[in-house]
């Protein structure tokens, strides 16, 4: 019985690390450690893992993926979930919002996993996350194509959460946290 644990936990370990390989991930055709993706990638990503995973979608210029980026990231940490960060930027030579928000990023863990999504989807970020968003998200939950958002996926690739603007109920938009407690919280624990 020992045996076939180890061989269990050695088989989860190795399709985590080959998680780009395992999912077809394509590396960016301008960034050398970034790699592009698509709803059906980031499903597979999340098959690779064993505990959840939490995807944020992320752009520099938003002024709320920055100020709640701190929480997905504490709150990731926290709960032991795998932890990615989504850009949704044009996949082009030197894109100087992605360098922006990589070293943004980066400021708070260097080995940050972060992804960005495929040129199929648009040119235009706002298209990009708009076309994005109809592709990841079910029928069951509001199609909102806002950003700073949190899309809570299980290790079988259903998605369990997909938060947005109206999840706030009230709160001071700034902070995240009533977000984090009332949609994500319940479903990790």
């Amino acid at each position: 019985m020992s045996k076939f644990i180890t061989i269990s936990l050695l088989i989860l370990f190795s399709m985590h690390i080959n998680g780009q390989q395992i999912c077809n991930l394509t590396q960016s055709q301008n960034y050398e450690n970034l790699y592009t993706i698509d709803a059906q990638k980031i499903k597979c990503l999340a098959m690779t893992n064993e505990n959840k995973s939490l995807f944020y979608t992320f752009g520099i210029w938003c002024e709320p993926c920055r100020l709640h980026f701190k929480n997905a990231i504490s709150f990731a940490k926290q709960y032991n979930l795998n932890f990615y960060v989504i850009l949704i930027e044009n996949d082009s030579k030197n894109n100087a919002k992605i360098s922006s928000a990589i070293n943004f990023l980066k400021e708070y863990d260097e080995n940050l996993r972060i992804l960005l999504v495929d040129n199929s989807y648009g040119s235009k970020p706002s298209k990009k996350n708009k076309n994005f968003l109809t592709d990841i998200t079910p029928s069951t939950f509001e199609n909102i194509d806002d950003m700073s958002k949190y899309i809570l996926i299980n290790n079988q690739g259903i998605i369990e959460a997909i938060t947005n603007y109206k999840d706030f109920e009230g709160d001071d938009w700034h902070d995240d946290s009533g977000i984090i407690s009332r949609k994500l919280l319940p479903l990790v624990k």
